[in-house]
C-alpha cells in the first residue's frame, strides 16, 4: 500500500519538477527504494527479531518509518542541491494528506516536525525497550562532541565530523553490508572520495574485508583496470577468483573520466559492467580466452557530474548502483569544519 500510494506520484513530480545531479531511469530508483527498504529490515526476518516488535502497532510504525527514510533517500538521492529542497516540501504534503492521489483515502505519517526530512534517521528511541520505541533524530546527534583530532595528522587527512559525513556513512555502511553498488556523484570539494576512503579504512574490520582502488582517467584501459583488479585477487578453485578471505570493496575514483573509443563506448566501463552483469570478464593474457568468476566484489564508485571532460556514464552501468548525490556544504556545516581545524591547529 505504501507503495502503490507514493510511488508512481513521487517519480512523475521528480520528472517534472526536479534537477538531477547525474540522470537517471525510473526502474532505478525503485530498486534503490526496494533495497534501502529490505535492508532495513533484516532484523524482523528472524522470528525472535520479529516478535520483539511488541504489538502490530509497533511494526506498522517501524514498516511507515523505514519506508520514509528509504522513499527520502532512494527517490531524493540523486537531486541537486536545490531541488532537495523542492523534494523535501513535495513529500511532506504527500504524506501528510495534503495532495490527493485517486484510489487511495487520506491517510498521515509520522515524521520529522522541523528542518528537512534528509536531516533525520529512523533509529530505535535510547533507553526503550527493544522494538517497543522508534523516534526521527538528527543526524548532527550522531556527531561525538568529544572526539579530538590526533595531534600528529596531516592537514589534508583531517575529516571533521558533520551531519553529512554521519549519512552519508551511514548510506554507505548500509549498502556495503547488504553488498549493493553504491555511486557517490557531486561537485569537486564535497568530499566523494574521502568519505569512502575513510569508511573502508577506519569503518570496516580488516579481518573481513580487503580492498582494491582504482583512479579513472582519460587514458585509462579496459587491459589496465582488469590487470590491476586480478593483480590483488586469489585463486579460489578452477575459473573462480575472489579475495583471500570475507569480501573485497572494489573501489573506483572518477568513474565517468575514460575517454569514448570511436563507436562511443568506454571500455574500463564496459568491463565493470560486464563484471557486474555476468560476474567476471575473460583472461586476455591467455589463447583460450577463459572466464574468470570474480565472487565477493562489492563495487563502490564516485564521479563528478556529467560535463565538461567527464562523460555520461552508459545506462547500461548506472542501473545497477544506488546513487547519492553530494550536495554543496551548507554554511553551518563550513563553519563547523573551520573553527574545529583552527582550534585543532592553536591547540598543536
Amino acid at each position: 500500500g505504501l507503495f502503490m500510494w507514493t510511488v508512481d506520484t513521487a517519480l512523475e513530480f521528480i520528472r517534472n519538477s526536479v534537477s538531477e545531479i547525474s540522470p537517471t531511469q525510473n526502474q532505478n530508483l525503485v530498486l534503490s527504494l526496494m533495497r534501502y527498504f529490505t535492508s532495513q529490515l533484516k532484523d524482523m526476518y528472524k522470528q525472535d527479531g520479529y516478535e520483539a516488535y511488541t504489538d502490530i502497532k509497533n511494526r506498522v510504525q517501524v514498516l511507515e518509518g523505514k519506508f520514509l527514510f528509504s522513499l527520502v533517500w532512494a527517490l531524493g538521492g540523486s537531486a541537486t542541491t536545490e531541488s532537495r529542497k523542492a523534494i523535501d516540501a513535495f513529500l511532506k504534503k504527500l504524506l501528510s494528506g495534503d495532495i490527493k492521489v485517486p484510489e487511495f483515502e487520506k491517510r498521515k505519517l509520522t515524521m520529522p516536525e522541523r528542518g528537512s526530512l534528509f536531516d533525520y534517521n529512523f533509529v530505535p528511541k535510547k533507553g526503550a525497550a527493544p522494538g517497543s520505541t522508534f523516534e526521527w533524530v538528527n543526524w548532527v546527534d550522531f556527531i561525538d562532541a568529544n572526539e579530538k583530532i590526533p595531534n600528529k595528522i596531516q592537514p589534508q587527512e583531517i575529516i571533521v565530523k558533520t551531519n553529512d559525513t554521519v549519512r552519508y556513512s551511514f548510506l554507505l555502511g548500509l549498502n556495503i553490508a547488504n553488498e549493493i553498488p553504491t555511486l557517490f556523484c557531486g561537485p569537486t570539494g564535497t568530499g566523494k572520495s574521502c568519505y569512502i576512503k575513510d569508511y573502508i579504512n577506519t569503518k570496516l574490520p580488516v579481518t573481513e574485508y580487503m580492498s582494491i582502488k582504482l583512479g579513472f582517467s582519460a587514458q585509462t584501459s579496459s587491459i589496465q583496470t582488469q590487470d590491476i583488479v586480478d593483480s590483488k585477487l586469489d585463486r579460489k578453485r578452477k575459473g573462480v577468483f575472489g579475495p583471500k578471505t570475507g569480501k573485497c570493496i572494489l573501489f573506483v575514483d572518477d568513474l565517468n573520466m575514460p575517454s569514448k573509443e570511436k563507436y562511443g563506448a568506454q571500455p574500463p566501463i564496459e568491463l565493470l559492467r560486464q563484471f557486474i552483469d555476468q560476474g567476471g570478464w575473460y583472461e586476455h593474457k591467455d589463447k583460450e580466452k577463459p572466464f574468470r568468476n570474480l565472487v565477493d566484489i562489492i563495487p563502490v564508485a564516485a564521479m563528478g557530474p556529467p560535463g565538461g571532460g567527464r562523460t555520461f556514464v552508459s545506462a547500461r552501468l548506472l542501473r545497477h548502483f544506488t546513487l547519492v548525490s553530494l550536495t554543496s556544504f551548507e554554511d553551518e556545516t563550513l563553519t563547523r569544519i573551520f573553527n574545529t581545524i583552527l582550534h585543532w591547529y592553536f591547540a598543536v
